[in-house]
């Protein structure tokens, strides 16, 4: 009995850990916490080549393409930031504006402090996005 117990304890945590290990792959490449208007300001007066992606939390297509956007990047040397619309309407729809961006998700590509280019929406696979980190 006390081997039976066991098998299922020892189970119990190579589950937990499998579990575990797979969200952190995906936490290590798109940042888990969002970052604020004044923190994106930061970064574009540091002139960093970065990308954003402007999300809502309310938004079934954002939450369609996160997957979608984490397998893009798998392997790249990408800085991808979060920003949540909700949170920061004001940011979001300058570029809104600027770029005539239809809604979210959108990510945004900036270097030396100028947005240079963005997909936006949700696409049926990851493929849109892998050739849209590949082209900068």
């Amino acid at each position: 009995m006390k081997k039976v117990l066991f098998g299922i304890f020892l189970l119990g945590i190579i589950i937990t850990s499998v579990i575990y290990y797979q969200q952190i792959q995906g936490v290590s490449y798109l940042t888990d916490s969002d970052i604020s208007a004044s923190d994106f300001a930061q970064m574009l007066q540091q002139e960093q080549e970065f990308y954003v992606y402007f999300y809502s939390p309310t938004c079934t297509e954002c939450q369609a393409a996160e997957p979608k956007i984490i397998e893009a990047i798998k392997g790249k040397q990408i800085e991808l930031v979060k920003i949540n619309i909700l949170e920061n309407e004001d940011l979001f729809n300058q570029y809104k504006r600027q770029f005539d961006l239809p809604g979210v998700p959108v990510i945004l590509h900036f270097e030396s402090g100028e947005a240079t280019g963005g997909v936006a929406g949700s696409p049926e696979d990851a493929e849109v996005y892998e050739e849209f980190f590949e082209e900068r």
